[in-house]
């Protein structure tokens, strides 16, 4: 729990020299000199009233929790600032640049998890069509409709925990049932943000207010999509809270844009992150991809093979303090699996997303780092070296030559200055079948492989080497797991490939 004594370090903020630094640590307390907290506190601030002015860099959920971790070690008009932020649209601390009800009244509809509000006039209310004349504006029956859905399957059928509850926090008159999760709309997209969640304690766990926006009418698709797709998603985040408010960015964007599929599965919004995510681009660490959501991928690979609840398992092990990557290890562990190997299995099979993915048939393939041509008269790769960084891969193809004959074989030889890595081979096949298998390094790091290589049955065997580490050095100031430095980046690895005739 936080205190006016200490500051609990939100994800991407700076950790004090001494801090504790473990694999499995997550964000914990660390006491940091006065100067040092208030002056993270400010970036906290303006990086969030960034984000929710349409400029920031950081998803503006993540951009409030740090300002709610934070908010004690701002003075003066700072901390007013923190407040009108974290403030709900009807509070009267709330200042119009935020999304402010502005004094006006609102409206209520609460169904049995939650109450919708909203204004009938000005920039934030929603449309006032009501087709079936019920006194309910359309929009706000549809908003109702959806957030039902989603607790139905995210509680209901996935079992994760509910939302803390606020007690009777937002309630409009006569409603006394607890526990009810409040959902706000207004013009956030006007900035171009489609909605968030908002933790509202400094506490390790946390119950939390949503805002959505009211008409989605900004974004491109079908609005009636986007506002199925974020009411997921920010609901995941109200349910993340209720295991820790402090966990690591990745891992809450990625499971939040996972959850998606989940609910709605026929809409496939993620799928335009998938450029970024370390499938398509494999030398980007898991935790340090092109943008926060795109990893989502990565999840739906585990839960095709070990059932969506593998991420609840994940989530409880969070709860628990330990930090995402050994959270995930720990709860494929307990399912006969680790993390490396599932880290390697995936990258693999990203360069046969059709194959690999029940959907995959609409994803880009994992980029390639080199391919060579390997026949009659080229025998030989040579030897080749390079260094490579934590949860991440490189792809190396070879495709026979015209000539090269049947009996010919692909022999690899591969070294590596650590343990704490993975080899598979995946050979594609002329007639469309694929083989795949995994490469054992021995004790001293050296591993050999060989397959067929006639051009008359093999189309192009692909090497992925992958760096399976996940040991951080923690509280370090980083967007990484645990704020961490990955202990073993720069991995050496070296490979040479040859072809030969029986």
């Amino acid at each position: 729990m936080a205190t006016l004594g200490a500051l609990v370090l939100p994800v991407g903020l700076a950790a004090p020299a001494g801090a504790a630094s473990t694999a499995s640590a997550s964000a914990a307390p660390v006491i940091m000199p006065d100067d040092d907290r208030g002056q993270h506190a400010k970036q906290a601030l303006d990086q969030a009233e960034a984000t929710l002015d349409g400029g920031g860099s950081l998803d503006a959920t993540l951009a409030l929790v740090e300002v709610q971790q934070t908010k004690h070690d701002l003075s003066g008009t700072d901390r007013e600032r923190a407040a009108s932020l974290l403030a709900r649209p009807t509070d009267d601390d709330n200042r119009p640049t935020e999304i402010s009800y502005d004094g006006e009244p609102s409206e209520s509809h609460c169904t049995e998890h939650f109450c919708i509000h909203w204004v009938t006039e000005g920039k934030h209310a929603p449309a006032s069509d009501d087709a079936d004349h019920d006194g309910l504006p359309d929009y706000v029956e549809t908003v109702a409709t959806a957030m039902e859905r989603v607790w139905a399957t995210e509680v209901d059928t996935l079992g994760y925990r509910s939302p803390i509850s606020d007690g009777t926090k937002g309630n409009p008159d006569g409603e006394s049932r607890k526990g009810l999760v409040d959902v706000y709309l207004g013009n956030t997209g006007a900035q171009q943000v489609y909605g968030y969640a908002v933790p509202e304690d400094t506490t390790s766990t946390s119950s939390a207010y949503l805002v959505l926006d009211n008409d989605f009418a900004e974004f491109s698709g079908r609005p009636i999509d986007a506002l199925k797709v974020t009411a997921a998603h920010e609901f995941f985040h109200a349910v993340q809270f209720a295991y820790s408010t402090m966990g690591d960015r990745w891992f809450m964007e990625s499971t939040a844009a996972w959850v998606e599929e989940r609910v709605y599965d026929d809409i496939d919004d993620n799928r335009q992150f998938l450029a970024g995510s370390t499938a398509v681009r494999p030398g980007k660490p898991l935790d340090r991809a092109a943008n926060l959501y795109a990893n989502w991928v990565f999840f739906e690979a585990l839960s095709q093979r070990h059932g969506p609840r593998v991420v609840r398992a994940a989530w409880h092990q969070v709860a628990v303090g330990r930090n995402s990557m050994t959270a995930v290890n720990t709860a494929l562990t307990k399912r006969g699996s680790s993390l490396a190997t599932e880290f390697s299995r995936f990258a693999s099979g990203s360069n046969v997303p059709r194959l690999f993915f029940e959907e995959g048939s609409n994803y880009a393939r994992s980029a390639v780092t080199r391919a060579f041509r390997l026949g009659p008269t080229r025998h030989s790769t040579g030897t080749h070296s390079f260094r490579q960084d934590h949860m991440s891969s490189r792809n190396y193809v070879f495709r026979p030559r015209r000539g090269t004959r049947d009996g010919t074989r692909l022999r690899i030889r591969l070294a590596t200055e650590s343990h704490r890595v993975r080899a598979r081979l995946l050979v594609k096949f002329t007639d469309g079948a694929v083989k795949r298998r995994t490469i054992d390094f021995g004790d001293a790091g050296v591993a050999r492989a060989g397959v067929a290589f006639s051009r008359s049955s093999v189309s192009r065997v692909v090497l992925t080497l992958s760096n399976t580490s996940f040991r951080y050095r923690c509280f370090e100031g980083t967007a990484l797991t645990c704020q961490g430095i990955a202990r073993d980046d720069d991995t050496l690895f070296t490979y040479r490939a040859t072809v030969r005739r029986r």
